[in-house]
């Protein structure tokens, strides 16, 4: 036994007595990368010694493509031999639950009140609602007269030097109602302010865009722009613009007293309406307390300073105003 042992070892020397018997295995067997480095790093061949082996097994070193070799990769923490390797757990990705019609995050539960109040003191009203009812259950939605995507055109064109900042201010106050001293009051009017003053301020677009973001949050939540309207014509009118009306005794129609404040956003930064085929009504998300529908568009049906607006929006307003299909027409009350 002994003897053999001894040409077992003269064997070896020919080679380096450091590239032992646990290194051999590894060149053949697939070991997890931090447990090889490990032992590696604990015992460390001579180059020179090593390259002769690679040589004695096949590998020169003048015939690899350093194309081929990969670049380094991140390893993972190291982890101590002879404990099991453990893969991460996958992360359970929890499911959102979707927002209620009045719960949105921009929608607390004390703004809820501000628009319920408009909706309940419109003259000729013929019901009320409460803070406690859900809007859907009652056929109504929370609707915007000056859309999202008006407010943030608006953003655009300060962005591209189109507007000053006298007129960027003047146009994002008029969706706020406003106390005697003419400072800007309402849910998110105080944190708007502060966003909009920073974006205006901002040295790097990075910044810029930041605020800008933050300030959307609350400007498409302003205690002004936010009605509630019936649900059908608010989908339906989408990112036209929605006023609202009131009919008066005499028989005509009248701008809310908010919708005509909606017009100082700009006329130029207001979308078209939505009307009839033809052209000759425009539907409305609310009219008094019915659930919408379309409302005529004359001077005689209208009164002075409701009329006037809106013929101003129909020539100078963005883009083209929608017209209903004539299939769904039905679907909607005409005034």
């Amino acid at each position: 036994m002994q003897s053999r042992q001894d040409s077992q070892t003269k064997n070896t020397e020919k080679h380096s007595s450091a590239f032992s018997s646990a290194s051999t295995r590894g060149m053949f067997e697939l070991r997890p990368f931090v447990v090889q480095q490990t032992r590696e790093n604990s015992q460390q061949p001579d180059l020179k010694t090593s390259l002769m082996q690679a040589e004695d097994y096949g590998h020169h070193l003048s015939q690899i493509d350093s194309a081929s070799v990969s670049e380094p990769i991140a390893v993972q923490p190291k982890m101590e031999i002879g404990k099991p390797v453990q893969l991460a757990k996958a992360t359970k990705t929890k499911k959102t639950p979707q927002p209620k019609p009045y719960d949105r995050p921009d929608f607390p539960a004390n703004y809820k009140p501000g628009y319920l109040d408009e909706f309940n003191k419109r003259p000729n009203r013929k019901s009320t609602l409460k803070s406690s009812q859900r809007l859907d259950h009652a056929g109504y939605s929370r609707n915007h007269r000056v859309s999202y995507q008006d407010q943030q055109n608006l953003i655009e064109q300060h962005h591209q030097g189109n507007l000053t900042q006298q007129q960027f201010t003047q146009s994002t106050n008029a969706l706020y109602p406003k106390d005697k001293a003419g400072s800007l009051t309402g849910f998110g009017a105080k944190k708007m302010e502060s966003h909009r003053k920073q974006m205006l301020a901002a040295k790097t677009p990075a910044e810029r865009e930041k605020h800008a973001k933050k300030m959307s949050t609350y400007l498409n939540a302003s205690h002004l722009n936010v009605t509630i309207g019936g649900t059908q014509p608010n989908s339906t009118i989408g990112s036209h613009f929605d006023p609202n009306f009131s009919k008066s005794p005499g028989g005509t129609y009248s701008l809310t007293p908010r919708t005509k404040q909606a017009f100082d956003f700009g006329v130029g930064n207001i979308s078209k309406p939505m009307l009839s085929p033809g052209g000759t009504r425009i539907l409305s998300s609310h009219v008094n307390d019915r659930q919408g529908g379309f409302v005529p568009y004359s001077p005689n049906a209208m009164s002075p300073n409701s009329y006037k607006p809106m013929k101003d929006l129909m020539d100078k307003g963005r883009g083209n105003a929608g017209q209903v299909n004539p299939a769904n027409v039905q679907n909607f009350n005409t005034f």
